[in-house]
């Protein structure tokens, strides 16, 4: 559980140092995290949240729920070491695909299907059928995950995205065209 003292930058570099030798054993998805935290200088951290487990910045830090996660924490916990990968994968799809409901679907689909592989654990409910909507632009897809994304987690705010990202989006409420419909 959070601690409520501010970690140093000392034990924050720590910290960071066991999750990353922690990724470095999971696989091909946490490899691919890897190599994007060595290119891009991530950093982790920790901040207050009220509905996720973690978010990303713009400034290229992953600040895992201070409410849940602390320094103290288990690196090689199943739930953290999701998150980042989930948080990674947003950091790799860019801005715009990121605050999407497409970019959150395909977000929570890697994240939750790399805590399967660690844990062997089946999931339950909305997140069984979030995993078997396929990734495509067909808008009604992507309702759904939204509604099984408010369903998992009520107080999340998916509904202030956008279905696609915003310059899809726009395109879609001038002509009804989804992504990737030729004119």
């Amino acid at each position: 559980m959070a601690v409520n003292k501010k970690p140093s930058r000392l034990e924050l570099n720590t910290f960071e140092q066991k999750v990353l030798k922690e990724l470095g054993k999971r696989g091909e998805l946490s490899q691919q995290a890897l190599v994007y935290f060595a290119r891009n200088n991530v950093r982790i951290g920790f901040s207050k949240q009220k509905y996720s487990g973690a978010r990303w910045t713009l400034f290229k830090k992953i600040l895992l729920n201070a409410n849940s996660y602390s320094t103290s924490t288990d690196p090689s916990d199943p739930g953290l070491l999701s998150l980042v990968v989930h948080e990674v994968h947003h950091m790799q799809q860019g801005l715009f695909t990121a605050m999407s409901v497409y970019g959150e679907l395909d977000a929570w689909q890697v994240g939750f299907r790399f805590y399967q592989q660690q844990t062997e654990r089946k999931l339950k409910g909305p997140l069984v059928e979030l995993l078997a909507i396929p990734l495509t632009w067909e808008r009604q897809n992507l309702i759904k995950a939204k509604e099984l994304m408010k369903d998992y987690s009520p107080g999340y705010r998916i509904d202030w995205y956008p279905i696609y990202p915003i310059h899809h989006e726009i395109i879609w409420k001038l002509t009804h065209r989804q992504p990737g419909e030729s004119q």
